[in-house]
């Protein structure tokens, strides 16, 4: 795992021309986030479609897209191939690589340093810290 360092991450929302009684029911929110090394790194990313076929390419990760998510978004970049991502409060949900949209329990998961899963992995994939020379391996699979 990369070293990781915290950060805590303030965020005050000022609104001008408001008296300050008018704020009494705002909170402050304040989130700690933790970012990984920001050296660059190299990692390989492969996609394997439902069909077995595959693509395969090397990206450069810096900062905070050194995750599993970050090298499908630079992969799919660089070989020219759609993506669709779902939101969902601070986890991202790959939904469709190259026009393959998860349906019913089937959908894309990805796996570090190892074989294709056929399971949901524990970490979203923007949560899933990589190091130099890691290799990620997106597939189909159905939980």
């Amino acid at each position: 795992m990369a070293d990781l360092r915290s950060v805590t991450i303030v965020v005050l929302i000022v609104l001008l021309g408001t008296s300050v009684g008018a704020l009494a029911g705002y909170r402050l929110y304040v989130q700690q986030v933790v970012l990984p090394d920001t050296e660059p790194i190299l990692v390989d990313v492969t996609i394997e479609w439902p069909d077995g076929g595959n693509v395969s390419t090397e990206v450069p990760l810096v900062g905070m897209d050194q995750n599993a998510y970050g090298a499908l978004r630079y992969a799919v970049a660089s070989l020219n191939i759609t993506m669709r991502v779902q939101h969902y409060r601070d986890d991202a949900y790959v939904w469709s690589i190259g026009g393959h949209d998860a349906e019913g329990d089937c959908g894309w998961v990805y796996s570090v340093n190892g074989a294709g899963v056929a399971f949901q992995p524990t970490n979203a994939a923007n949560k899933e810290f990589l190091e130099n020379g890691d290799r990620v391996y997106w597939s189909w699979g159905c939980v």
